[in-house]
């Protein structure tokens, strides 16, 4: 045998045996190697497969290279949003609106948000006062009243809490949000105005919809005491409760019997008792206060 062949299984048997393996092989080939060839061999070491996990539930393929996470934010996580109505907890996703007084809402999403929205009702009273935990009740809160709203980053365990600290019923919703580009910016307004109403300057038109349906103020309660208005009102119809509507000149009074008031001059005042006598059915205000003087002129 020359010293560059290698021996077979049948040359070292006698020929029995022509046919040989891969495994056979190998090992033939290092033990020649070693006892010819002045070679000192070493067995591989176990090398692990291109496709090793590096955790049980992630893979990556041969060759290709990765990023932990994408820098695309839509990429990143997967968008959803969560809408939950302030009140009492009727199940695990349900509840009944409205959080009366002294009691507590908490809420655990399902997954962590990015961004958290909370918004308190209109309806609520000036009463009712919402104090909005990140996480459970204690610590710092946010103040919210009616017409509030505030706009958080999650927290980090996802869970919130609203706590009514009135003495009326607090309405309102809660949205969650994660995933989504463009998210609205942080914000927090603690109500729409001072003692739970509007207050402020308006850049727009005050507009109601629908038409002809929604109020400003109510009869005998939460009435406006004066309404400025540069140019004028126009209405079907002008309703006055008492008898007098005043002018920058004077006044438009109406009532029974002859006129007694002291008003600016200029004023003038209809009576309702006496339609058919001449010079009893208006007067005029003839005189600076505190003089007195109404001339019947029709």
């Amino acid at each position: 045998m020359a010293r560059g062949d290698l021996p077979t299984r049948a040359s070292a048997t006698g020929g029995k045996h022509p046919q040989t393996d891969r495994t056979d092989t190998d090992r033939l080939r290092r033990s020649y190697l070693l006892a010819y060839g002045g070679l000192m061999v070493f067995p591989p070491s176990p090398v692990p497969a291109p496709d090793n996990q590096l955790v049980p539930d992630t893979t990556y393929t041969a060759d290709v290279p990765f990023d932990v996470k994408q820098s695309s934010l839509t990429h990143r996580r997967r968008r959803w949003f969560d809408v939950r109505d302030i009140g009492t907890a009727t199940g695990p996703y349900a509840n009944a609106p409205g959080l009366v007084a002294g009691s507590v809402m908490r809420i655990q999403f399902d997954h962590r948000p990015d961004v958290i929205a909370v918004a308190i009702s209109p309806e609520t009273a000036s009463t009712g006062l919402a104090r909005v935990f990140l996480g459970d009740p204690g610590g710092p809160f946010m103040r919210l009243g009616a017409g509030g709203r505030a706009i958080l980053p999650a927290p980090e365990a996802g869970v919130i809490s609203v706590l009514n600290a009135g003495t009326t019923t607090v309405y309102g919703t809660v949205i969650a949000m994660a995933g989504y580009e463009n998210v609205p910016d942080f914000d927090i307004v603690p109500s729409s105005g001072g003692a739970g109403g509007f207050s402020g300057t308006l850049s727009s038109n005050l507009l109601f919809s629908p038409d002809n349906t929604y109020d400003i103020g109510a009869t005998l309660a939460s009435r406006p005491r004066w309404i400025y208005a540069g140019s004028g009102i126009i209405s079907p119809a002008l309703t006055l409760t008492g008898n007098t509507l005043g002018f920058a000149i004077g006044l438009l009074m109406m009532g029974s019997g002859e006129p007694t008031q002291m008003t600016p001059p200029g004023s003038y005042y209809l009576r309702t008792d006496t339609p058919t006598v001449a010079n009893q059915r208006l007067y005029v205000q003839t005189t600076q206060p505190p003089a007195i003087t109404w001339v019947g002129i029709i």
